[in-house]
């Protein structure tokens, strides 16, 4: 499903390439993208690798890139045709247009892949990669395979009929189309740039009215995506109540929603101030990380206790409670 979230970014960095873009806000996209490409690999898990995503304000970082990039190019071009204003105009509205057009392709594309994906084929292909690196990285080798599941081709098997089972018993226990809903409100986001592609299109507008009214009205804020950013701050910290994984990572994300609730709300548009947030962030979460160390380390060895207790239950059956 990943690859479906990075195709939008990995064909606006395609895009610059093609048109021999370059300087230093092509080497940040480029830094940025790889970025995005580094967590889609460390992480299974698509909370955790959207979490991040949006705490490092990737997203929002490579389409700035991308529109630094491509509003240079245009002024550039425009400086060797001269100066025209209806055609500058045209070329922003054409690209607010096209990020609509790349948001609802994202999507979509996110959702057929979730729709033509196997479990079980996906499996298999774990399986045959592990066994192709056997012994690198940690993988089993063939002799444990064989050791402790029968060999690969019987762990296969094996899995391959639990992942059966699983769709008896759960129809739709691989089926992400929900989490997909979720994650990618992208009517959150394409509400606002619609907005300025009306008020671009309106009788008798310049490019020049057309910048200082989008600024007037909070209208360019409001395209950064911090609706995004608080759904995702609302998500993580309902996340974490669900999970239940401790009273501080709770209070962790009850007080980072907050703090952009009121950063926002000092803002003439509704929109906090980035470094303002992110500095609030940092306060948050430097003051609980001992917290949590500490609660971890207190968790890890109650678990060892209660196992120890386990083992010793089994070598005293006669008299161990």
């Amino acid at each position: 499903m990943t690859d479906a979230l990075l195709g939008t970014f990995r064909n606006m960095l395609q895009e610059c390439r093609d048109k021999n873009l370059s300087g230093e806000h092509f080497d940040n996209m480029s830094k940025h993208v790889a970025r995005l490409e580094e967590l889609a690999q460390i992480n299974d898990d698509m909370n955790a690798f959207n979490g991040t995503v949006m705490q490092e304000d990737l997203y929002i970082k490579i389409s700035d890139c991308y529109s630094r990039l491509l509003s240079n190019q245009a002024m550039a071009n425009q400086e060797e045709k001269g100066y025209d204003d209806s055609t500058l105009l045209k070329q922003s509205v054409d690209a607010l247009r096209d990020a609509v057009k790349r948001l609802i392709e994202s999507k979509e594309n996110a959702l057929q892949e979730n729709k033509n994906y196997d479990p079980k084929e996906a499996y298999r292909k774990a399986m045959e990669f592990a066994e192709r690196n056997e012994s690198k990285n940690g993988m089993l080798s063939k002799e444990d395979a064989k050791k402790y599941g029968g060999g690969y081709k019987q762990m296969t098997a094996e899995g391959e009929k639990s992942i059966d089972e699983t769709l008896k018993k759960t129809p739709n226990a691989f089926d992400n189309s929900a989490e997909i809903e979720v994650l990618m409100k992208n009517e959150l986001l394409i509400k606002p740039i619609e907005a300025l592609i009306a008020l671009g299109e309106e009788p008798g507008m310049t490019l020049p009215r057309f910048l200082r009214l989008q600024i007037e009205r909070g209208m360019d804020k409001a395209m950064e995506g911090s609706v995004v950013i608080r759904e995702g701050l609302l998500f993580s910290y309902n996340s974490y109540k669900a999970m239940a994984v401790s009273p501080h990572h709770n209070e962790r994300e009850r007080q980072i929603l907050e703090s952009f609730d009121s950063i926002a709300a000092k803002s003439a548009f509704g929109v906090p101030n980035s470094h303002e947030l992110m500095y609030a962030r940092k306060r948050i979460e430097f003051y609980f990380e001992p917290l949590i160390i500490e609660w971890d380390t207190i968790k890890d060895r109650w678990e060892d206790i209660v196992y120890d207790l386990y083992l010793w239950s089994l070598s005293y059956c006669p008299f161990a409670p």
